[in-house]
């Protein structure tokens, strides 16, 4: 019983905070393995990057990157957003 309201209040901030983008980008380097540059960076949306990559984009500042699966120096990240929620997902410049 106790797990199952755990399990539960963890999905349910999941939830939460995948309704702002900014957040969303936070909880992805939060599960990525790096809680304490989620709470210090600041995700911006990047007009100019997210219009040449066609994509929504945001990035976070360089001295809060990191490397995660072969990526080095993470700093970008790509929000898509499905209703209210979004997802983000680490990515790199492809132009």
């Amino acid at each position: 019983m106790i797990t199952s309201i755990i399990v539960l209040t963890v999905l349910t901030s999941m939830i939460l905070l995948s309704i702002s983008p900014e957040n969303t980008v936070r909880m992805t380097i939060f599960l990525s393995g790096h809680p304490s540059y989620a709470i210090n960076c600041n995700p911006i949306h990047d007009p100019g990057l997210s219009t040449a990559m066609d994509a929504n984009i945001y990035t976070i500042q360089d001295k809060y990157g990191y490397n995660r699966f072969g990526m080095k120096h993470v700093v970008l990240f790509e929000v898509h957003t499905l209703l209210i929620f979004h997802t983000a997902t680490a990515t790199y410049r492809y132009f």
